[in-house]
């Protein structure tokens, strides 16, 4: 059985190779929800329309929490939102990343 390994384009060959992340995320707020086209919305922290006929569309909510030691961490769910309204109804935990320093 042959092993292969992919290398980005300049980089060392002795072992000291910088990968980045394959795929950063974008965090524009605290709370967010991110549909499946990829644009972003705010999670309001109030329902504005309680007698909404909602209309929801699937996609991710992406908390972000500053930690006291300048690290952070996301948790992401699975997650509907209404097209009227903005509410947002929480699905399972997905994700979990944990960073040492905060880069968002």
């Amino acid at each position: 059985m042959d092993t292969f390994q992919f290398a980005p384009d300049g980089t060392e060959e002795d072992g000291e190779q910088d990968f980045a992340l394959l795929e950063e995320l974008e965090i524009q707020y605290e709370d967010q929800f991110t549909d499946e086209a990829g644009n972003i919305y705010p999670v309001p922290e109030i329902v504005p329309h309680r007698g909404c006929s909602h209309d929801y569309v699937s996609g991710t909510e992406t908390l972000h929490g500053k930690q006291s030691d300048g690290g952070c961490i996301v948790k992401q769910y699975r997650a509907q939102r209404c097209s009227k309204c903005g509410t947002v109804v929480r699905g399972e935990e997905i994700n979990v990343i944990t960073y040492k320093v905060c880069p968002h």
